[in-house]
């Protein structure tokens, strides 16, 4: 392994960066993971940081190859140059100066491509205010909405059964997933609901997940019998065969960039794990190597980004065969490939609406991290981007997907409409960081949001915005007790990685996301009088 690769295999980079122009000067502070840290990431930090709506110019300053005591500033357009800034910074930070580059008018069209994805408007946000929800929800027809409270409310006593039993349950065995098929091995009906329950409640035994998984990520089509899936996965073992053909015939010098992206990510991917911790030319890198690229090239328009690696490293632990892997990870991605848009609105987007949630349940720590600079919880990026897989132990990580999973309907994963903007939620708790359930029924509702259908949080996935939201109020006491600021509660937070309890976020996050469903969606809905015809043609992406 190179040494280059190694040199900046740290968690977290701290990072200073200077913005001036010709009004003022500004600082801010932050901490990166550079595992994951593209440049568009941190072109997109930087937009959200300055409230920058210009084209600008980023530099970092580093020591001079002729003299270590003379420092100067490079340009950094580009990942290579984020990549060659993390080796060679200034210690003990990367100090980073952001300039306005002012432009004539006749050498820019703002309706060119490039400004309009690199440069998000704050005037066309994703997230707007509550005025505007409203106006959206009055051109919600009447009957729509109350066919969408009946769907959610008709399975809301089995909710509420799962959501108040707050011990873990026995994960799902090879022996009850039995249970949940018919005699040619179809995956009954009327049991999936239970399946996705029980997986919400106990996860899925190890040696079951290789079995369990592909229904979860909604890889197979409903209704297919066992030797239906058998004969599926074989043809789409050929058809993956034939994409990643397509691409290693390409010319090499068509290729270069995007492999040897890729192949540096892969070279670092928890390496700690028995499985990765192999030589580099080892068939499991080869493996995670091969599917990653297919990806890239098979979607030229998503490609490959720092961090999609973390995501694949599971499936392929996990399913071992390369083919099978690579469709778990395009059904995964087609939820997850938002989080990677050059632009940054989805993520944005994630941001606003985990401190809408914040605000709702502790006000107080919600006004905090605003005045001390983190209001715009850009701390908590890797959470959001990587569905918090790095903030536990590798197996950890691996209930905590198959739990995430479970609260997606099937065929979720693909076709998720546009967000519709969040409603503004005032609610308090009188104390927002314990575990204890009493305390959370202490908890009163004072909001006036709009009765509308919430499943837009997180882009269609809320419950990892609950994983998050119970991290933050766990350490709640302990960060406003030492009083940090932005930059300390991000290292704070990096010195966790890999640390945390799964069992304690789980549980908080589950009583969490109950109080959610509970006063916002059931008591405008009475279950005992919907009709089957209530549910048809609604997707709820809230299910559990």
């Amino acid at each position: 392994m190179s040494a280059g690769i190694m040199q900046h295999e740290s968690e977290a980079v701290r990072i200073q960066v200077v913005y001036e122009d010709q009004q003022h000067v500004e600082i801010r502070a932050f901490a990166v993971d550079p595992s994951i840290t593209s440049y568009n990431n941190l072109k997109f930090l930087l937009m959200g940081a300055f409230k920058l709506q210009c084209i600008f110019a980023i530099t970092y300053l580093s020591r001079s190859a002729t003299s270590l005591d003379s420092q100067i500033y490079l340009a950094l357009n580009s990942d290579w140059d984020l990549d060659e800034a993390f080796q060679n910074a200034s210690d003990p930070i990367l100090q980073l100066r952001v300039t306005k580059i002012k432009l004539e008018d006749d050498e820019i069209n703002l309706e060119d491509d490039i400004v309009q994805r690199g440069i998000p408007s704050v005037n066309n946000k994703i997230v707007t205010k509550t005025t505007k929800t409203k106006a959206i929800s009055k051109h919600i027809s009447v009957p729509f909405k109350h066919t969408i409270k009946n769907h959610i409310s008709k399975r809301w006593s089995r909710l509420t059964s799962a959501f108040n039993d707050s011990i873990r349950h026995s994960p799902v065995t090879m022996a009850e997933w039995q249970a949940f098929l018919d005699e040619e091995g179809q995956l009954l009906r009327s049991r999936a609901e239970d399946l996705r329950m029980r997986v919400f409640n106990g996860g899925v035994e190890p040696n079951a997940r290789q079995i369990i998984w592909p229904h979860l990520l909604s890889v197979f089509p409903a209704e297919m019998t066992e030797d239906d899936r058998s004969t599926y996965l074989v043809v789409k073992g050929r058809e993956y065969a034939r994409m990643k053909l397509r691409w290693q015939g390409l010319p090499p010098e068509k290729t270069a960039d995007i492999t040897s992206m890729i192949m540096k990510d892969v070279l670092r991917t928890d390496r700690s794990y028995p499985y990765f911790a192999v030589e580099s030319n080892h068939p499991n890198l080869l493996k995670l190597f091969n599917i990653l690229a297919t990806y890239a090239f098979t979607y030229p328009e998503i490609s490959y980004c720092q961090g999609m690696s973390d995501l694949a490293a599971p499936l392929l632990v996990t399913m071992t065969d390369e083919a099978t892997t690579f469709w778990c990870f395009n059904a995964l991605m087609s939820r997850m490939k938002v989080n990677f848009s050059s632009d940054g609105s989805a993520m944005m987007t994630k941001f606003e609406h985990l401190s809408q949630l914040l605000d709702r349940w502790d006000p107080e720590f919600c006004k905090y991290l605003k005045d001390c600079g983190a209001g715009d919880m850009f701390f908590c990026y890797r959470w959001i981007l990587l569905d918090l897989k790095r903030e536990f132990s590798f197996n950890d990580a691996l209930r905590l997907y198959e739990i995430i999973w479970s609260t997606l309907p099937h065929n979720s994963l693909g076709g998720l409409p546009r967000p519709l903007s969040a409603p503004r939620l005032n609610r308090s708790c009188s104390n927002p960081g314990t575990l204890d359930s009493k305390s959370d029924a202490n908890c009163n509702d004072n909001s006036e949001a709009p009765a509308t259908y919430y499943s837009h949080y997180g882009y269609g996935s809320p419950f990892v915005l609950f994983l998050c939201l119970s991290i933050l109020l766990q350490h709640r006491d302990h960060i406003m007790r030492n009083q940090m600021d932005h930059n300390t509660m991000a290292m704070y937070f990096d010195r966790l990685v890999r640390k945390h309890d799964l069992n304690k976020v789980v549980i908080k996050a589950r009583l969490l996301f109950s109080d959610f469903l509970r006063t916002e969606l059931a008591p405008e809905s009475d279950p005992e009088t919907a009709t089957p015809g209530d549910y048809e043609g609604v997707d709820s992406s809230i299910s559990c």
